[in-house]
């Protein structure tokens, strides 16, 4: 399959919040996404630490960049600076995807260079590969490249950043893309 997107997005990558059962008058429960709030109690009454915001600042910042990535200038849009373009189609089909995140090095990886090596080596921290992806398969959704994550076979890999490196996310899509359906797009202007 032809490589249709190669893009990197700058940010620490954050999972996808979870959600916790809030119960409500009269028995029933609801799901709730903390967003706002920094502090909550455990079920023990430990606090815990919780900052959902930076994971919708994340979210945010690969719908804006695969906006950006996925939208058709041509030469009779008059103010690309302001955003002015048409979207592509979005893929419908089989996709492969191919995200690698990138996470900031800790201070002892900084303060020894030659133990860990200057090059991106491997994450095997928290949070898991799956919840940081089920954040950008919804932003991407959210951003129109694709129909559905469901038709997405994806490949994950967690690294630590080089030194001198950005974190973020280099997201690889591969698909079948019919040549008419964007000829179409840009002729339906």
């Amino acid at each position: 399959m032809p490589i249709v997107l190669d893009i990197f997005v700058k940010g620490v990558p954050r999972p996808r919040p979870s959600a916790d059962a809030m119960p409500i008058r009269g028995g029933r429960g609801a799901m709730v996404y903390y967003k706002y709030e920094e502090f909550y109690k455990h079920d023990k009454g430990q606090p815990r630490i919780r900052k959902p915001w930076d994971a919708a600042r994340w979210r945010d910042a690969i719908t804006a960049a695969m906006e950006r990535a996925w939208t058709i200038y041509t030469p009779c849009t008059r103010n690309v600076a302001k955003g002015e373009g048409r979207m592509k189609p979005p893929l419908d089909g089989p996709i492969f995807a191919s995200a690698d995140f990138f996470f900031p090095r800790t201070e002892e990886m900084l303060e020894h260079p030659f133990k860990y090596g200057v090059d991106a080596c491997k994450y095997a921290k928290r949070p898991d590969a799956d919840n940081l992806w089920k954040l950008a398969a919804d932003a991407i959704t959210e951003s129109g490249v694709w129909v559905d994550d469901s038709r997405v076979d994806v490949q994950i890999q967690r690294w630590y950043s080089a030194i001198g490196g950005a974190p973020g996310m280099r997201l690889v899509l591969e698909a079948e893309v019919q040549i008419e359906t964007l000829y179409d797009a840009l002729e339906s202007k």
